[in-house]
């Protein structure tokens, strides 16, 4: 009887499963990595989205050409590319700014200047759209009426009015954008309050930053324009 026992238990031994190898917790991906891999994949959306725009340029470029008209091309293209390039130097330094005036890591750095440049490529994009507004105020003229409620030509409203809109909102966006990233880095550089101090005071305390009174009386002075 205790032969068999000892078969028995033997063979049960014999078909115990092996132990398992050691599996450690899953590991967290790095918010920075995932962040820069974002910003690599917002850059090649924007890349293949301007190589499009530029295939359409291409295509008015030709057919101004085939109707003997390039001088109205080249004239369009020309406001635009000014357009483009004030938009896109104004959107970069707004954003990118906030990022030198405040105390961050330089990983927070390199986020602000990507984002610099995006928002100034898109918004001197969107804002060159809007060069037939800026022609007509370059070459409008007077109507010789006047507006019985204002005093203004009645020209004004058709030549100039367009381009002053479209230079508030696009000035609303800029500063808009301006601020919030003055308000985040001002943030992100100051998180070390002084004790005793409310939790409310201390977020005020530190968004607080020159950059940021800035860009918030700038905003106040578009709108109250506006």
């Amino acid at each position: 009887m205790m032969e068999m026992t000892d078969s028995f238990r033997s063979q049960a031994s014999s078909h115990e499963p092996e132990s398992l190898p050691g599996v450690g917790p899953p590991l967290v991906p790095n918010p920075g990595r995932l962040l820069m891999g974002c910003v690599v994949l917002l850059w090649l959306v924007i890349g293949i989205f301007l190589l499009d725009q530029l295939s359409i340029l291409l295509a008015d470029l030709w057919f101004f050409e085939s109707v003997g008209q390039e001088a109205v091309f080249w004239t369009n293209f020309w406001t635009g590319a000014v357009l483009f390039g004030v938009a896109g130097v104004v959107g970069f330094v707004g954003v990118a700014a906030a990022a030198y005036t405040n105390p961050v890591s330089l990983r927070a750095k390199r986020f602000a200047v990507n984002a610099g440049l995006m928002l100034g490529v898109m918004g001197g994009f969107f804002l060159s759209r809007r060069y037939a507004d800026f022609l007509l105020t370059i070459g409008g003229t007077d109507f010789n009426e006047v507006d019985p409620v204002f005093g203004l030509d009645i020209g004004f409203y058709v030549f100039t009015l367009p381009s002053v809109w479209t230079a508030i909102w696009w000035a609303l966006s800029a500063i808009g954008a301006g601020l919030v990233f003055a308000i985040v880095y001002a943030y992100l550089g100051r998180r070390e309050a002084s004790p005793g101090l409310g939790r409310l005071w201390q977020v005020l305390g530190h968004v607080a930053s020159p950059l940021t009174l800035l860009a918030f009386l700038l905003f106040s002075l578009v709108v109250a324009v506006g």
